[in-house]
């Protein structure tokens, strides 16, 4: 059985500063209006990272399988966003600096190059349900440590979580 759910919660956050090793950490960093993900350069530097969450609790069943759909309204440069568990408070976020994101379980990926609005599914690992499915989403320059040297963000709006459910067997052993 698939079920679709949408969004409980989410927050931006933008890091800015003249130098890309101060943004990366997020030193600079403050809650945005816009989903924005990603990376700028301008004069100075810019790194936006998107937390969301989803509550699996109530799904009875196990997941077997998982993907995030969601909509791109505008992207620029090429990039792999990246989707990793992160479980932050349910009404904050700290910025998660980039240097620690690989301690962060990947669970999906996708590569993207510039364009317009569409919509991009991207299949997701393994996710336990015994607590909300808290992530943030980033890219892989941040990752990486690859400062820009223009504009690698993309913009994103109606993230949802498609699951497949399926019941769980029990296994008794007779001795």
């Amino acid at each position: 059985m698939s079920t679709t759910l949408t969004i409980g919660s989410t927050l931006f956050l933008a890091s800015y500063a003249s130098t890309y090793p101060v943004a990366r950490i997020g030193a600079g960093a403050v809650v945005s209006d816009w989903p924005w993900i990603g990376q700028y350069f301008s004069g100075q530097y810019e790194v936006n990272q998107v937390f969301g969450s989803f509550d699996t609790t109530s799904l009875s069943g196990q997941i077997v399988e998982a993907t995030l759909t969601m909509t791109v309204l505008e992207s620029y440069g090429d990039t792999v966003l990246e989707v990793r568990e992160h479980d932050w408070p349910a009404t904050t976020a700290a910025f998660v600096p980039g240097d620690l994101l690989n301690g962060k379980r990947l669970v999906g990926s996708a590569p993207l190059g510039p364009g317009g609005e569409r919509d991009i599914s991207i299949p997701l690992g393994p996710i336990d349900q015994l607590r909300p499915f808290k992530f943030l989403m980033t890219i892989s320059d941040q990752t990486n440590n690859v400062a820009p040297t223009g504009d690698t963000t993309l913009i994103v709006d109606n993230v949802r979580l498609t699951v497949t459910v399926a019941n769980r067997a029990r296994f008794f052993t007779w001795l």
